[in-house]
């Protein structure tokens, strides 16, 4: 198992990989939710409804963590956490980026409302890959 390269990581993020996103409820739990990830090179990008239960979670406590990986070979992945930060006024722009990843059809209507972007700036994060073994 090795790391992977700074643009090995920005190549395998650029993918439409479903995250999954760990938030902290009220009682100290974990939620974890798959999500569409956009990663900038310094920050990941995630699109939540205003009222959508992730965005009470952060409200409350921003500390969140969110893994990308493969779920086939060569299983490469990357793990970030840190403190989020919930940006209003750039939903419309960073769904335009993201949504033709996911969603190569079209955006349906319920998605194209106004929400808010998730930004994490990592102040922790690893990346690994099991290509050597295949």
């Amino acid at each position: 198992m090795g790391e992977l390269t700074p643009s090995a990581v920005a190549t395998f993020l650029a993918e439409p990989v479903v995250a999954t996103l760990a938030t902290y409820s009220r009682n100290g739990s974990v939620l974890l939710s798959p999500v569409w990830q956009e990663w900038t090179g310094t920050a990941f990008h995630v699109l939540l409804g205003r009222r959508d239960i992730k965005s009470r979670h952060v409200r409350r406590d921003p500390r969140i963590g969110i893994v990308v990986y493969d779920q086939k070979p060569p299983y490469r992945g990357v793990e970030a956490s840190g403190t989020a930060t919930l940006l209003d006024g750039s939903y419309g722009e960073v769904l335009a980026r993201m949504a033709p990843r996911y969603l190569p059809g079209g955006v349906p209507d319920e998605l194209a409302r106004d929400g808010v972007v998730l930004e994490l700036l990592p102040s922790r994060m690893r990346s690994w890959s099991f290509a050597s073994w295949f």
